[in-house]
Order: C-alpha cells, then sequence, then structure tokens
C-alpha cells in the first residue's frame, strides 16, 4: 500500500484508502438505460453504480455469497447494496474514443396464437483507438477496518462493465492511501458531479445518471444527477468549496472530487 507524497501530519480523519482498478475492453460494454423496453438506449459512459455491481459480484463470491438479486426486499434490489456501505464514492475516467451503435434485428412476436414480425436494436458502445484504452475506476472507501488483500482480489476478479458480454480485463489493481482536502479549483481526469456555481475548463460530457448513495438495483422512482466525465483533464472551479481526494497512482498524482 502507498501513500501520497503530501499529507504527512494529517489526522487519521484526513486520510482515505483508495481501491484504484484499471481495466482493459475486449470490444466496448453494453450498459442500457432501465426501465425501458427491448430497444432501450445504452449509455454512452459506465455510471458509479456499474462500477459497485462490478466490484461486487467477485468480492462477494470472495466471502462465500453467490446471491446476484436480493430477493428479501421489496422491492427486490442488486447484491451490489452489501457492498455500497463500505464505499464511499466511486469515480470513473474512460481514456479511449467510443461510439454508440445499435443493429436492427427482426424478431417475431406471437399474440393470442398469430405471429408479428418486428424490428427491434440493442444500441452498444465500441472502443476504437490507435493507442491502449482503458476505464480507471476509483473506489474511495469509507472509515473502518478493510481487508487490504479481500479488495486486492475482488478488483483482479472484475471481469465486466455491464451486461455479461461487456468483457473487461483488470490490468493493474493498486490499493493506496489518499489525503482529503478542500479547495476552489482543482484539475481532474475523473468523473464528477455537476453542481450550481462550478465553471469546467476542458472537454467534457454530462450524463443523468443515478447517485450510487441511493438504492442499487430499482431505478424506476430514484431521481438523476448530472455527471461530469471529463474527455482528458479539466480545470474545475468553485464558488464553494470543493472536497477532493489527492493520490499518487500508476506514476501520478491523481484528485478526485468528492462533493
Amino acid at each position: 500500500m502507498r501513500t501520497p507524497g503530501r499529507g504527512r501530519g494529517l489526522s487519521s480523519t484526513d486520510i482515505r484508502k483508495i481501491l484504484a482498478v484499471r481495466l482493459r475492453p475486449s470490444w466496448g460494454y453494453a450498459i442500457r438505460i432501465q426501465p425501458q423496453s427491448k430497444m432501450r438506449a445504452a449509455l454512452r459512459f459506465p455510471p458509479p453504480t456499474t462500477a459497485m455491481g462490478a466490484l461486487a459480484y467477485p468480492l462477494l463470491l470472495i466471502r462465500g455469497d453467490r446471491r446476484e438479486v436480493l430477493s428479501d426486499k421489496r422491492p427486490a434490489g442488486s447484491s451490489a447494496e452489501l457492498v455500497r456501505r463500505e464505499v464511499e464514492h466511486v469515480a470513473i475516467s474512460v481514456l479511449a474514443r467510443t461510439l454508440t451503435h445499435g443493429s436492427l434485428h427482426k424478431v417475431n412476436q406471437l399474440y393470442r396464437g398469430k405471429v408479428f414480425p418486428s424490428i427491434t436494436a440493442l444500441p452498444s458502445v465500441f472502443i476504437y483507438s490507435e493507442g491502449e484504452s482503458w476505464v480507471d475506476v476509483a473506489f474511495i472507501l469509507g472509515r473502518g477496518a478493510h481487508d487490504v488483500e479481500e479488495l486486492e482480489r475482488a478488483g483482479w476478479g472484475i471481469t465486466r462493465l455491464g451486461s455479461r458480454e461487456s468483457l473487461f480485463s483488470a490490468e493493474s489493481v493498486e490499493v493506496v492511501q489518499g489525503e482529503r482536502r478542500r479547495t476552489t479549483e482543482v484539475e481532474t481526469r475523473f468523473t464528477f458531479t455537476l453542481r450550481d456555481g462550478m465553471t469546467v475548463e476542458g472537454s467534457y460530457e454530462v450524463l443523468q445518471v443515478v447517485d450510487p448513495s441511493s438504492s442499487i438495483g430499482d431505478y424506476s422512482q430514484v431521481p438523476k444527477t448530472p455527471l461530469c466525465y471529463p474527455a482528458g483533464v479539466v480545470r474545475v472551479r468553485s464558488e464553494e468549496p470543493l472536497e477532493t481526494i489527492s493520490f499518487d497512482v500508476w506514476g501520478k498524482t491523481e484528485e478526485v472530487i468528492i462533493r
């Protein structure tokens, strides 16, 4: 476990553990908006709830829990709920060029003994690039004791983001320590919630996604929040102080905006 070069003399409440996972896509991913029909749209970038589910599956297997759905809840929820309490924040950086495409498929519908032809489409996001393509995920862990070896094993066990055909391989997994601080200006390449009073310099896209602090699995009544996906590094200025986490990983110092 490594600690950032800065931050000597800080109290324990200023330090957080971060599980940093670098994922390599095989072709892209299919993360589709719920709830919708079979022709539901695909999200261009993975939301935090998808990353939480990707970590929850191997982590719960390591702990001997094979449930994917919590049927004892009403309504039924995802097993990622069991892990959500341990993760304070999730930030994502997509280092790739993406293209959304959905092929048309002819299907037959059976209704009262009669067959009707129909057309459907299942869009997916394809990744193309001349160089390396990565999806980096930083899981900011909450306060309390954490089994570092268990978390590292779970990070190496991530095999998909979204649907089962969205295959990924973990290329690097590190558990590091980060310094928590407050500032009105920061440079980051990781996702953050866009709020009033913020000024963003650089290229980025905004998606309406589910806040991972809410219940995971049932999104029909959950409000969406605007999440900013930087295309590279952006500079963020805010009228109100921002809470950030600064940490060293993969040979660089990264900073993530928590709130």
